[in-house]
């Protein structure tokens, strides 16, 4: 579980602008699987960090999985669902961010020159969770929503 932390108890001791004295320890693993234009892939993440002396030690962890179906003109199909925990780990106190977050995603894309040029687009919709500042704590009313669109490419060498 995580547990809140003081930023303003963080030291910067050497003078170098980085807060100082925290030990991070990040552990992910991925699956993929490819058969006849269908596509799995899930990932699992988890994130550990000691601050040592300033805060008590804490954890975060999230998930992703991700289907897609590619039709033989090469167009590809892809749904996906997350999970994490934010660590929101150098916050300066003030910044409004959430605990927790939901997305679901959809998305479109395409694989030109023989598979060395991906084009995607897509929709992502996020649940904000645990909204609050580290200074200010939980707001009232501590949920929101995002929706994202993007384009993206791929260039495979």
């Amino acid at each position: 579980t995580s547990s809140g932390l003081d930023a303003s108890g963080l030291q910067d001791q050497n003078g170098d602008g980085d807060i100082d004295n925290v030990g991070v320890l990040g552990l992910n693993a991925e699956m993929a699987a490819r058969w006849r234009g269908l596509s799995w892939q899930s990932e699992l993440f988890y994130r550990y960090e000691d601050p040592g002396a300033v805060s008590e030690s804490r954890s975060f962890w999230g998930v992703y999985t991700q289907l897609g179906a590619r039709h033989r003109s090469g167009i590809e199909f892809a749904a996906r669902y997350g999970f994490w925990e934010a660590s929101r780990y150098g916050d300066d106190g003030a910044v409004v961010d959430a605990a927790r977050v939901h997305e679901v995603a959809a998305a479109l894309g395409t694989w030109l020159f023989g598979s060395r040029l991906r084009l995607q687009t897509g929709y992502g919709h996020r649940w904000l969770r645990g909204l609050g500042s580290l200074a200010g704590g939980e707001l009232t009313d501590a949920s929101a929503r995002e929706h994202l669109v993007y384009v993206q490419t791929r260039l495979a060498f």
